[in-house]
């Protein structure tokens, strides 16, 4: 059976579906990722785009993050959560924020900016060279 996760952001407005195991799970400490969350980190799940599906209204918004690549964010223009979002240099990948998705079994295997990780966080996951 293919492995289906499901999310919505938090007013339900927009939702995404993705088929198949995802490509990697990891965890990110860049200052973009802190601040796109408001925590210490985020968690994602990157999946090939023809596995990811998404419906309802959203927007967008478009920066460069610290490696230099420019990310296009997909949220509800409602609630503000981001439901996706994707660097320009590697289109055919989506990376799905795991928060929004419903369902366990996404631990992260891989940990990116991590010389800006927090010293208080403790993550087991392998560190990747750069960039998330």
């Amino acid at each position: 059976m293919e492995d289906v996760w499901t999310g919505r952001c938090n007013c339900g407005a927009l939702a995404v579906t993705c088929t198949g195991a995802p490509i990697r799970v990891s965890v990110c400490h860049c200052t973009d990722c802190k601040t796109r969350t408001g925590s210490a980190f985020s968690w994602n799940a990157r999946f090939a785009a023809r596995q990811v599906g998404i419906e309802g209204a959203s927007a967008s918004w478009r920066s460069a993050g610290p490696s230099g690549a420019v990310t296009v964010r997909q949220f509800c223009p409602t609630c503000g959560v981001t439901i996706a979002y994707r660097s320009e240099a590697e289109p055919e990948i989506v990376a799905i924020p795991c928060g929004t998705l419903e369902g366990d079994g996404l631990e992260p295997h891989r940990t990116a900016w991590e010389q800006r990780r927090n010293a208080w966080v403790d993550i087991t996951a392998t560190p990747m060279e750069f960039g998330h």
